[in-house]
């Protein structure tokens, strides 16, 4: 926030440092719980930044510059793994998210019709300068 004004939104500071891991896990089930697509999670510490409280959820965004977040020098970002959250290298458009998850569950929806297959979907992230 811009001074001790109370609203954040639009107002162009982008903080690059990393998320609580406990935060991240209570969006990331809002999201499924939702069963949405794409969801952001707005929220506030309190407590010495011990205790997260969403004040604000949307399934719509708009993001017009690849996102990053930075860790030790180096852009990254969060990918949900199968094993949990993991902190990967690399930036992204919030939009290829968006397209994986569709095409993710378009296949589930597929799953146990006739012609059944089976596709592997996967994204390289690369950054260069």
């Amino acid at each position: 926030m811009k001074g001790r004004d109370f609203r954040a939104s639009g107002v162009g500071i982008l903080d690059r440092a990393l998320f609580p891991e406990d935060a991240m896990k209570t969006a990331l089930a809002l999201k499924e719980k939702w069963d949405a697509t794409i969801l952001a999670v707005d929220f506030v510490d309190t407590n010495n930044s011990r205790d997260h409280k969403i004040i604000e959820a949307s399934i719509s965004f708009g993001l017009d510059y690849p996102e990053y977040l930075e860790k030790e020098g180096k852009r990254v970002f969060y990918q949900a793994t199968e094993n949990g959250l993991a902190l990967r290298e690399g930036c992204f458009w919030v939009q290829d998210f968006i397209i994986i998850e569709l095409i993710k569950t378009w296949f589930k929806s597929r799953q146990g019709t006739e012609g059944e297959s089976s596709v592997r979907i996967g994204w390289e992230f690369q950054y260069r300068d």
